[in-house]
């Protein structure tokens, strides 16, 4: 640690410390002096690791069960989707993505296949330890109960991950039995059952699915040609818990295994995925202290091939296999509550590592590649909630030590055993202060105003830093000199209901320093000291840091209720993303992947047929850093109408885009066009016993 970060470090920790001066617990109200308000803001931290209490001036979008129950869309990646501010790297639905183009950003601050968002199960992380991206499939929408999604930094309670904000996902522990069964174009087949009852005084839960789809063609059909094949998908998962209350505790135990296969649109390209977990929850209380213990760990193996295709697509050739990607994350966390106060102190282990094969010549793989890192992080944090009248503020602080070491990159060829490249890459110690603080006014019971400010950061990815990857010509390689992203924002929000109408608003500004960007180095085809040889039509990247990005916007949502059946919606959420600072090809222009309207309109109408109709419109955006390839604005059509034939038993028919909107997800540098999801229909059968 150099002097620089040294006093970076110390002033945090001060910060910290001052949060709760001597005597400030004895100074403080009695909890049944708090008002309802007061209490529910502090005393739903220990439910739910945290999660509900933090951040009260944050813009929260919750999906309740029913919500998602009644949703057009398949798979949840697709549901959040109906939240303008949640956004993936690339516009293609999980059904045929590559997972690692599935990394989460709220409210589009920046582009890149690891997120920017933290998603959390049940309060555990759920991105992936190696590159940051979410296995949108491993989360069943019929073992869920709840979605939220809050956006703005929230480093200062959960540290590297949430630098843009969080989706927490909640299961439903009823006690009942839920399945579901279903079938639907391009050969869509799944099946899922999740249980919870009640054994001697213990809670058993579990529950498995299944999926398989024969899937689509992903290159636009005037471009495709003979290797184009449809981009299947198939996956299964199953868990099981036990939970139990001991002489005022409450201990649970969970775990399960997921596996997955993906055909990527060639007869040569594809992924894989095999990851077991396992989590454990223990909750206590002494006197008006609230504890909870939280631990968990997951081996995961990744796999993938890529492809080089000839200009006609009638034919490809291997270009890189990386047939074996482990990866393993361990972590913990322990946290606290007594009345205003609540902290916690979590630690996160990841070890991951790539091994692959390149440049194909003569009939096989020349060279071999093995290259990996470790990654640690160790986080503090306390947060402060203070009640007088109308006022509501909450000041919280956190400090984290981020740790990348073993460093390496092995190179060799595979027939002779000559080394080519050995590097040992230095070990990084980064200590990062994450401060923020909210502040609520309630003018009257229908008016409320919001004003938040924060500063967050977000350490680059295992893979970000050593694995690179081949999307047709297109080279982008890895970087492991990458620093951290640091992001400071300012909220301003109003929250207003009268009568059946709600609505929140939520200006923004933001500015992320140092932000992690696929930078073009050359669309010249040839030898490259970076990326290899780059094939005509293609371009070398590489993630570099840009010195600065802005983002300001606005997110906004309204709720109707006209009448007892009727149920309206609609949000938008407007950016102005740009690159204020970096190499000078990308100053001022737009930062790739960042549409700057996304908007929603649902309306559901509850009758003798359930139906929910959503049209969701997404403008146009830049596939690239430099503004060269523009993807069209698009719209789509959804809808979902269900019928309960008698009690518990549901039956369903889901249509996702239905007008059959042709839109583009990607353009390579040779002009190749990806496109999204065609129209989809599904029809299913749900039933539930209690």
């Amino acid at each position: 640690m150099n002097k620089r970060e040294g006093v970076r470090f110390a002033l945090g920790f001060c910060a910290v410390l001052l949060l709760n001066p001597a005597g400030a617990v004895e100074a403080e109200p009695a909890a049944d002096e708090l008002d309802d308000a007061a209490k529910a803001t502090v005393l739903e931290d220990v439910t739910v690791v945290g999660q509900s209490s933090v951040a009260p001036a944050a813009h929260r979008t919750t999906l309740s069960a029913d919500d998602l129950e009644q949703s057009p869309a398949r798979r949840i990646d697709d549901v959040l989707a109906a939240i303008p501010a949640f956004g993936l790297f690339r516009r293609a639905s999980s059904r045929v993505a590559n997972p690692t183009s599935q990394g989460v950003t709220l409210r589009a601050i920046a582009p890149s296949g690891t997120s920017r968002s933290l998603v959390l199960l049940d309060g555990v992380p759920l991105n992936d330890p190696f590159g940051g991206w979410v296995y949108w499939s491993r989360v069943p929408l019929l073992a869920l109960g709840e979605a939220e999604v809050a956006s703005g930094g929230l480093s200062s309670a959960w540290g590297s991950a949430a630098l843009s904000g969080t989706v927490s996902l909640n299961t439903d522990d009823s006690p009942r039995t839920v399945g579901e069964v279903g079938m639907g174009d391009f050969n869509q087949r799944e099946a899922a059952v999740v249980t919870h009852t009640e054994l001697q005084g213990s809670q058993l839960s579990g529950g498995m699915q299944f999926t398989d789809s024969n899937g689509y063609r992903v290159v636009k059909p005037a471009q495709a040609g003979a290797i184009d094949v449809p981009a299947y998908a198939e996956y299964r998962s199953g868990w099981a818990g036990w939970s139990r209350e001991l002489d005022g505790m409450s201990l649970s135990v969970k775990g399960g295994l997921f596996a997955e296969s993906r055909g990527n649109g060639t007869p040569l390209t594809g992924n894989s995925t095999d990851i077991s977990w396992v989590q454990s929850r223990l909750g206590w209380s002494q006197g008006d202290h609230q504890w909870q213990a939280v631990a968990y760990a997951q081996d995961q193996e990744f796999a993938s091939t890529f492809s080089s295709q000839a200009s006609d697509r009638s034919s490809e050739t291997p270009a890189l296999d990386q047939f074996s990607v482990p990866a393993t994350a361990l972590g913990a966390a322990l946290r606290w509550q007594h009345r205003n106060w609540s902290g916690g102190l979590d630690w996160r282990a990841l070890d991951g590592e790539t091994n692959e094969r390149y440049f194909f010549s003569g009939g096989d793989f020349v060279n071999q590649r093995r290259a990996g890192a470790k990654q640690q992080f160790l986080g503090y944090w306390k947060q402060y909630n203070w009640v007088s009248g109308a006022w509501s503020v909450q000041g919280s602080g956190r400090v984290d030590w981020a740790q990348t070491r073993s460093g390496f990159k092995h190179e060799w060829n595979r027939s002779t055993g000559e080394v080519r490249t050995d590097e040992r890459y230095p070990d990084r110690d980064d200590w990062e202060f994450s401060p923020r603080l909210d502040v609520v006014r309630d003018i009257d019971p229908s008016n409320r105003l919001r004003l938040a400010a924060w500063r967050s950061f977000r350490a680059p990815t295992i893979n970000e830093r050593i694995r690179p990857f081949r999307v047709g010509s297109d080279i982008t390689a890895a970087n492991p000199e990458l620093d951290n992203e640091h992001l400071t924002g300012v909220d301003l929000g109003w929250n207003w209901q009268r009568g059946n109408v709600q609505t929140q608003l939520t200006l923004f500004w933001s500015q992320l320093d140092d932000a992690v960007a696929n930078v073009t180095l050359t669309t010249e085809s040839g030898p490259s000291l970076v990326c290899g040889f780059v094939p005509a039509g293609g371009s070398c990247r590489q993630r570099q840091n840009l010195d600065r990005i802005t983002a300001q916007g606005v997110e906004w949502d309204v709720h109707w209720r006209p009448a007892k059946a009727w149920d309206i919606g609609a949000a938008v959420l407007l950016t102005d993303n740009s690159v204020d600072q970096g190499p000078a090809a990308l100053v001022g222009k737009d930062v790739a992947q960042v549409p700057k309207l996304r908007a929603t309109l649902r309306l559901q109408h509850d009758a003798w047929l359930r139906s929910q109709l959503r049209v969701r419109h997404v403008a146009a955006q830049y596939d690239d850093d430099l503004n060269a390839r523009e993807l069209e604005a698009f719209t789509t059509l959804d809808l979902r109408i269900s019928r309960e034939i008698q009690p518990g038993v549901t039956v369903a028919i889901s249509g996702e885009n239905l007008l059959d909107e042709s839109y583009a997800v990607a353009e390579s540098g040779a002009g190749l066009i990806t496109t999204g999801m065609p129209r989809m229909l599904f029809a299913s059968v749900r039933w539930a016993v209690n």
